[in-house]
């Protein structure tokens, strides 16, 4: 590799030399062989942690909205619950498969309707 004389095309096969040498030696050994700031400097390093980046990105903002419908669907179930007592399972079984749009709507349904059954009855409207 020495005789190469462009250092980002140097870079370029050193990266790619790095990552196949992934395949067959553990972290330490290819720490050894490669400085980390030529990695660093690769566009082919920078593109898996681009990629990688988005994914985290991607996964958190998953996480935060099955959060976000988790909380709402147990909002409802305790103003049910505080309300009418036992909340039947078709109920629940029902609000698991709703929106976040759809639960922040039954939110107040929850605590303004005057019976379970009024509040089943906004779920099939």
């Amino acid at each position: 590799m020495g005789k190469i004389e462009p250092s980002t095309e140097r870079e370029q096969i050193s990266a790619c030399i790095n990552i196949l040498a992934g395949l067959r030696f553990t972290k330490d050994v290819i720490n050894q062989l490669f400085r980390e700031e030529i990695m660093q400097e690769s566009v082919t390093y920078q593109h898996i942690l681009q990629k990688g980046v988005q994914q985290g990105l991607q996964q958190g903002l998953q996480q935060g909205l099955q959060q976000a419908q988790q909380s709402l669907r147990n909002s409802i179930l305790e103003a049910l619950e505080i309300r009418f007592g036992n909340v039947p399972p078709e109920l629940i079984q029902q609000l698991e498969v709703l929106t976040i749009a759809q639960l922040q709507g039954l939110i107040r349904q929850s605590w303004t309707c005057e019976t379970i059954d009024q509040f089943i009855a906004q779920l099939t409207a």
